[in-house]
């Protein structure tokens, strides 16, 4: 549907106004405009080696669109429809939710300071942990963009798994009331809503609450800090040379934000229903 307008033209018709009109209209998504680009890139290269057209290609970023597209909005400015806590407010939420003695508090407390998502923590198992270096190792087959995936843990985090696994009771670190499976997907979303009262946020806009607190208060690497999110930067080619995992930068830039979030808040929530 996004190359539509393409349709009703001839090959050696398309040129490159054509192909801006098209990617305007998902200029603000940049893995979906990227990889229509390349697409239409591919077609009028195939186009032209079968002599369907005579001209170069319309679609070739560095000598036809990059000097003429607008600059695409900056990674970690706008995110999904994910309501995200605002930075300033989460040290006095942590308060308020490490008085909580739940499970499933501790869950959400991990889920906010290990910057994964919700699926990732309910699945958290203790042979991905290693205590020790202070590594979770959830592989590729448990994150959605199936690239290989170890998570440096913050002080905080590895304090609490030392404390309860001795009391283990299964394989998994957050397990059901019948303790064969996880636990339910609405548990941290509960704590989350009694505690702020706004019955809008959810627990995966923590990981854009991060990305603001980083951008707006520290001057890390947008690359390091969209790689403790697992965002890979960059297009297919960059990203199939990217196998560094930038361990002891990301390791920084997770404690900092752990210790933000865990400081003593200036003002205190109080418990509101929503």
């Amino acid at each position: 549907m996004i190359c539509k307008p393409l349709r009703k033209l001839r090959l050696d018709e398309i040129e490159t106004p054509h192909i801006v009109g098209v990617l305007k209209t998902v200029w603000h998504q940049r893995e979906v405009s990227r990889d229509t680009r390349q697409r239409i890139k591919q077609i009028m290269d195939a186009a032209i080696a079968h002599n369907l057209r005579t001209t170069g290609n319309p679609a070739d970023w560095d000598s036809k669109l990059k000097p003429i597209m607008p600059k695409q909005p900056k990674r970690g400015s706008v995110r999904g429809g994910h309501k995200a806590m605002d930075y300033r407010d989460l040290p006095a939420f942590m308060h308020k939710l490490a008085t909580i003695p739940d499970q499933s508090a501790r869950a959400l407390e991990v889920t906010v300071l290990t910057l994964v998502r919700t699926t990732e923590t309910r699945h958290m198992r203790w042979p991905q942990l290693d205590r020790e270096a202070g590594l979770w190792d959830l592989g590729g087959d448990a994150t959605k963009n199936a690239r290989a995936k170890r998570t440096p843990l913050p002080k905080q985090t590895l304090t609490y798994l030392h404390e309860v696994y001795d009391s283990r009771v299964s394989d998994l670190v957050f397990p059901g009331r019948d303790l064969k499976g996880p636990m339910s997907e609405n548990t941290m979303l509960k704590h989350l809503k009694e505690i702020t009262g706004d019955p809008s946020l959810t627990v995966h806009g923590f990981r854009t609450t991060f990305r603001t607190w980083a951008q707006e208060e520290t001057e890390f690497e947008e690359e390091i800090v969209e790689h403790c999110l697992h965002h890979i930067t960059g297009d297919e080619a960059e990203k199939a040379y990217k196998r560094g995992e930038a361990l002891k930068k990301r390791r920084v830039v997770m404690q900092a934000f752990a210790d933000f979030a865990t400081r003593p808040p200036a003002k205190v929530l109080s418990m509101q229903r929503a």
